[in-house]
C-alpha cells in the first residue's frame, strides 16, 4: 500500500482543480493525519475510480460508440478525479483534464463533513441539508431568461436562483449491483419551458393555427467540475477495481436508457418532429447547392419536387416540347399544369444601370416558345398530359434575392403582368414558398440549437 504524499489543491470558481506540491506543512491543515484504515479506504477509492474512468473511456469507444453523443463529458472526454474521504462520507469530483492529467485520480483525508466539503468543492452549488433553511442567499447562481421581440427589443423575465440541495441524513437505498451514491449530479441540467408561438405578421395565414411549443434544453452550470458523487463510507467495503468495468457499464446503460426515454417522450408530444427535421435538412441541403452549378440543383429538385412545388401530384423532368426541353412539368390537382425552367442561382438578372440582362430574357423567351408549341400541338400534348391547358401556368427560377433592388423587383412584376400566367422567382423565393407550406403542415422548421430541442404541438401534451 502506497503512503499518502503531501500536496495542495487550488480551488478557483468555474475552473478545474489545480494541484501542486505542498510548500510547507501548514498547507495540509484542512486534512488530518491518516490512519492505516483511512489510507486503506482512500487507496481503495482512488484505484477503483481510476479503473472506472479507464473502463468508461474504453466502453465509449467500443460497445457504446453509437450512443456516445448521449453520454456526459466526464465519461467520454479526458477526465481526472479528486476523492475526499470525509468524516461522514466519500466525496468525488470529476473534472475535464488535459492529456497530462487525463485518467489521474488524486485523493485526501479530512476531518470535515460532507456538509463542509460540498459547497467548497462544487463552486457553491451543492449543499447537504435536511431542511434547506441553512442555505446562504449567495448560493448557486441566478437563471435569467429573456425574449427578443421582432423589433429587436428584449424582455427579461424574473430570475430564479438555482441551488442543488441533497439530504444530509443518509437515505435508505436499494442494491443495484453497484454502490448507490447518496448524490450523483452533472454540471449540465435539464430545463423545460413551454409557451405559444404567436405570428409576428398581420394576416399571416398561419395565424389561425396556434402552435404550442415545449423547449427542452441542457444548461451548463458555470462550474469547473463536470460531475460530483457522494457515497456512504461503509459502501467502500464493496469497492474493488475489478468491479469498476461492470459499474461503468451499469452507469452508461442507465444514462443511455434515460436519454432514450426522454427522446421518446418528446417524440410523443411532437409527432411531427421527424418530418420537420427531414424537411429542414432538405432545405439546408438545397441552399448549399445554390453555390454550385445548375445540374446538381436540377437533380435535387427532381428527387424532391415537393420543394419546387409543394402542391404537386406528379412531376416530370426534361420534357421535350418540339425543339425545346422544359426542366419540369408539374401536375397539380384537377389536372392543372405548371411548366418550369430553372437557371443557375448565380446568374445576374439586371445590369447596374437597371437594364434586364440576357440571362433573364432567355428563359422568359424560352417559356414563350414552349407555350407556342403546346398551343399548336395541344392534342398531342394532352395524350401525355391529359387536361393540360393550351396556355399552362409557367415558372422561371433564377438568381438570388439579395441581388435585386426594389426597382428590379418592380420590373419583374411588370414582366409577370404582361403574361399573367408567368411567375419569376429567385431561389430564395422558392425556398421561402417551400418553407411556408411545410411549416403550415409540420410546424416551424427553425428553432432549437446546441443542446436544445423544440417540440411543437396543437394541443397541450398529456
Amino acid at each position: 500500500m502506497s503512503e499518502l504524499e503531501p500536496g495542495r489543491v487550488e480551488i478557483k470558481k468555474g475552473q478545474p482543480l489545480q494541484f501542486g506540491a505542498a510548500r510547507d506543512l501548514s498547507e495540509q491543515a484542512s486534512g488530518r493525519e491518516a490512519s492505516d484504515e483511512d489510507q486503506a479506504l482512500l487507496s481503495r477509492a482512488v484505484s477503483t475510480i481510476a479503473a472506472y474512468l479507464k473502463a468508461c473511456k474504453s466502453l465509449a469507444e467500443t460497445k457504446f460508440v453509437d450512443s456516445r453523443n448521449l453520454l456526459p463529458n466526464h465519461i467520454v472526454a479526458p477526465s481526472s478525479a479528486f476523492v475526499i474521504v470525509c468524516c461522514d462520507g466519500l466525496f468525488v469530483r470529476y473534472d475535464l483534464a488535459d492529456e497530462k492529467s487525463a485518467g489521474k485520480v488524486r485523493g485526501t483525508v479530512t476531518n470535515q463533513s460532507l456538509r463542509d466539503v460540498g459547497p467548497t468543492f462544487s463552486d457553491q452549488f451543492l449543499y447537504f441539508s435536511d431542511s434547506g433553511e441553512d442555505i446562504p442567499p449567495t448560493a448557486g447562481f441566478n437563471l435569467v431568461m429573456s425574449a427578443r421581440h421582432p423589433d429587436g427589443t428584449e424582455e427579461h423575465f424574473p430570475q430564479a436562483q438555482l441551488v442543488i440541495v441533497a439530504p444530509y441524513t443518509p437515505q435508505a437505498r436499494s442494491s443495484t449491483g453497484r454502490p448507490e451514491p447518496r448524490v450523483s449530479l452533472l454540471s449540465e441540467i435539464d430545463v423545460e419551458y413551454s409557451g405559444i408561438l404567436v405570428p409576428n405578421e398581420a394576416g399571416d395565414p398561419r395565424s389561425s393555427e396556434v402552435q404550442n411549443f415545449l423547449v427542452h434544453q441542457k444548461v451548463s452550470l458555470p462550474a469547473g467540475w463536470r460531475a460530483i458523487e457522494a457515497f456512504e463510507l461503509d459502501s467502500l467495503l464493496e469497492w474493488e477495481p475489478a468491479r469498476a468495468s461492470m459499474w461503468a457499464e451499469i452507469d452508461m446503460l442507465r444514462i443511455i436508457s434515460e436519454a432514450n426515454a426522454l427522446k421518446e417522450r418528446l417524440r410523443r408530444i411532437d409527432s411531427r418532429a421527424a418530418s420537420r427535421e427531414y424537411y429542414a435538412k432538405l432545405l439546408s441541403d438545397l441552399e448549399s447547392l445554390l453555390h454550385g452549378p445548375e445540374e446538381p440543383i436540377h437533380q435535387f429538385l427532381k428527387a424532391h419536387p415537393e420543394l419546387l412545388w409543394p402542391a404537386h401530384e406528379a412531376c416530370w423532368s426534361k420534357v421535350p416540347f418540339g425543339n425545346h426541353v422544359s426542366d419540369f412539368v408539374i401536375r397539380e390537382p384537377h389536372n392543372d399544369y405548371l411548366v418550369v425552367e430553372i437557371e443557375n442561382a448565380k446568374k445576374q438578372l439586371f445590369r447596374k444601370d437597371g437594364q434586364q440582362r440576357e440571362q433573364l430574357t432567355h428563359p422568359v423567351n424560352q417559356i414563350a416558345d414552349w407555350e407556342e408549341y403546346i398551343e399548336a400541338n395541344i392534342q398531342e400534348v394532352r395524350e401525355r398530359f391529359p387536361g393540360m391547358s393550351s396556355s399552362p401556368r409557367k415558372l422561371v427560377v433564377i438568381g438570388r434575392s439579395d441581388e435585386l433592388s426594389e426597382a428590379n423587383r418592380s420590373k419583374i412584376s411588370t414582366l409577370q403582368n404582361q403574361s399573367p400566367k408567368l411567375r419569376i422567382w429567385t431561389y430564395d423565393d422558392l425556398l421561402a414558398n417551400a418553407r411556408s407550406t411545410l411549416e403550415r403542415l409540420f410546424g416551424p422548421l427553425s428553432g432549437g440549437g446546441t443542446n436544445c430541442e423544440v417540440c411543437y404541438f396543437r394541443t397541450p401534451p398529456k
